[in-house]
């Protein structure tokens, strides 16, 4: 549930297309944002790229359910072309794709993301998306959101890209930015809001290097991350 909203399952997108399990990791990206989730105990042979459409068929059933997983071939098939999850007596077969996930490209940007993104913001989750739900009205999923920091807070603004419209809101924060930063940070509202309610803790940080490329979020177990933009 939790990478859900970070993956695609567009076919267009491959490999990037579905959800991955690999190196005990699951990883789940759309090219512009992504979410990785460590050490998940699902310590596989090699890598299981599957459809995402396998969390929905999970939602019905009690959170303390056991679920097996294994794979497995429809009856007009030889090779193993399913993803098997079987819980109370029930087998619910979802497509298990064929293309190499490029995990190890994803492990380099969130170990890039670690490593270099020292700036940081500390916001309150509950605070900033009830600030966007007051300035966004006007807004659509291409538009922008920038964060301005200043001291003792952050600007929020969301753009319209298509009308020039604009609505802003100032939300209490805490900084640790390198004094020769001085610019505001650019991405997508609708992959902010993804981010901020896909993470569990209440107060989120929000890092990025002076010049930024990627907004990052690093806990014990888990690295997400959304892509920056820029408008000249």
């Amino acid at each position: 549930k939790a990478v859900i909203p970070f993956a695609t399952d567009d076919i267009h997108k491959a490999p990037l297309i579905g959800l991955c399990i690999d190196k005990n990791n699951i990883y789940a990206t759309d090219e512009h944002k992504s979410h990785t989730i460590l050490k998940v105990g699902l310590a596989i042979d090699g890598q299981l790229n599957f459809n995402p459409i396998a969390a929905n068929m999970l939602s019905s059933f009690d959170g303390e359910d056991e679920i097996v997983f294994y794979l497995g071939a429809m009856s007009s098939s030889e090779e193993a072309t399913h993803l098997v999850m079987a819980v109370n007596g029930m087998d619910m077969f979802v497509l298990k794709y064929q293309t190499t996930y490029p995990s190890d490209i994803l492990d380099n940007v969130n170990g890039k993301c670690i490593e270099l993104n020292t700036n940081s913001i500390k916001i309150t989750k509950t605070e900033a998306l009830d600030a966007l739900s007051r300035i966004s009205i006007f807004a659509d999923d291409n538009d922008l959101l920038a964060l301005t920091p200043f001291q003792g807070g952050v600007t929020l603004e969301v753009l319209n890209a298509k009308t020039g419209e604009e609505s802003k809101e100032d939300i209490s924060a805490e900084l640790k930015i390198a004094d020769d930063f001085s610019d505001k940070i650019m991405t997508s509202l609708k992959n902010f809001v993804i981010l901020l309610n896909n993470l569990e803790d209440e107060k989120i940080l929000l890092k990025f290097a002076n010049n930024p490329k990627f907004i990052s979020v690093d806990g014990i177990n888990y690295v997400a991350w959304l892509a920056t933009k820029r408008i000249d």
